[in-house]
């Protein structure tokens, strides 16, 4: 995966592009913001055509998406995760429905999550260090090939798609 951090110093925006499996994808990671009202009209209606924009590559795209931020206890340690955006391919792959994600952690809503997913995201999270995996899902009684980056601090997008392991036979 390559990743490429982007600043629209105009509109104040900070983008990430990134690549996976061939795929080109933008995404905002700005904390929402307003528009001030010193903006002008035309200003202000361009900031909305990105943000359609990027989020309809988020929509649209093939693969699960996921942004989440980790939570920490008391020693700095990452003990669990909360959701905080998925897109529709995330409740195809998964079964879960956004409604009842956003806002949750992982162990609320996956009490039997294993400590190895916390653990690589917490490792992603707090290092900076973009990564790609492979790993099992006893949840999901699945493999799902992962690509996990952070764009801000204690904050970690993924990018995942189920693996068919026939198909690497």
């Amino acid at each position: 995966m390559t990743v490429f951090k982007i600043f629209e110093a105009n509109m104040k925006q900070h983008l990430i592009l990134f690549f996976v499996l061939g795929d080109c994808y933008i995404i905002n990671c700005s904390p929402f913001f307003q528009i001030s009202q010193k903006s002008s009209k035309k200003n202000s209606e361009k900031v909305i055509k990105k943000e359609r924009e990027y989020k309809s590559l988020i929509t649209q795209m093939n693969q699960a998406f996921a942004l989440r931020e980790v939570v920490l206890n008391d020693k700095g340690e990452v003990v669990d995760y909360i959701f905080l955006g998925v897109n529709e391919k995330f409740e195809e792959y998964t079964g879960l429905k956004r409604e009842d994600l956003i806002g949750k952690t992982v162990l609320e809503v996956l009490p039997q999550t294993e400590k190895y997913w916390i653990d690589k995201y917490g490792k992603v999270t707090m290092t900076g260090k973009p990564t790609i995996f492979e790993n099992y899902s006893e949840s999901f009684g699945e493999y799902f090939l992962v690509s996990s980056y952070s764009p801000q601090h204690k904050r970690f997008v993924t990018v995942f798609t189920e693996c068919n392991l026939q198909a690497y036979n």
